[in-house]
């Protein structure tokens, strides 16, 4: 009989922005929650790339260190983002999504997983 396959595989579990409507031209800022929903923990010494878009267009590519990566099986960590709204992001609705793990920096259980996506409502400044 074989055993399940064993490994990391992490999620975002939710995306909140500080304030809830940021203003076009300013930082984006928010919190992230990523969980670890594998079987074992990430054991690694190489970080993890997460990307940050916003209707379809990348704002920031950033690495996380492996130590902000060690999560048991089933424990999240709440890690803070800044990423600056540049002038040719306009005012209105729009579809922000988190990447984690997109360039396959370590194998994952599953990659069907990594995307995480929320309506934002950005303002004039």
């Amino acid at each position: 009989e074989r055993s399940a396959p064993r490994g990391p595989d992490l999620v975002v579990d939710d995306v909140q922005f500080i304030p809830d409507l940021p203003r076009v031209g300013e930082k984006l800022t928010g919190q992230i929650r990523l969980r670890n929903i594998g079987n074992r923990m990430y054991l690694g010494n190489s970080g993890c790339r997460i990307r940050f878009y916003l209707n379809n267009i990348l704002l920031t590519d950033t690495m996380l260190p492996a130590t902000q990566l060690m999560l048991e099986p089933q424990k999240s960590s709440t890690l803070t983002f800044e990423i600056p709204l540049v002038d040719t992001v306009n005012e209105g609705e729009g579809l922000f999504c988190v990447v984690v793990n997109p360039t396959d920096e370590f194998v994952e259980l599953c990659r069907d997983n990594n995307q995480f996506y929320r309506l934002i409502k950005l303002i004039k400044p």
